[in-house]
């Protein structure tokens, strides 16, 4: 576990080694992930066609 700076944002990554290289995977903070039940405004009901503008 790491922390790692990218575009002037840090992020949580993992570290793996893997096949002699290093991998990254980037991670969200607990602050970054919402309750799945609680639906985004923005977000489109499942089954409804968006109108067209």
């Amino acid at each position: 576990m790491a922390t790692f700076v990218m575009r002037g944002r840090e992020y949580l990554v993992a570290l793996k080694a893997e096949k002699g290289l290093l991998a990254v995977h980037t991670l969200h903070w607990a602050d970054e992930i919402r309750d799945p039940t609680r639906r985004s405004r923005t977000c489109p009901r499942p089954g409804r066609r968006a109108r067209a503008s």
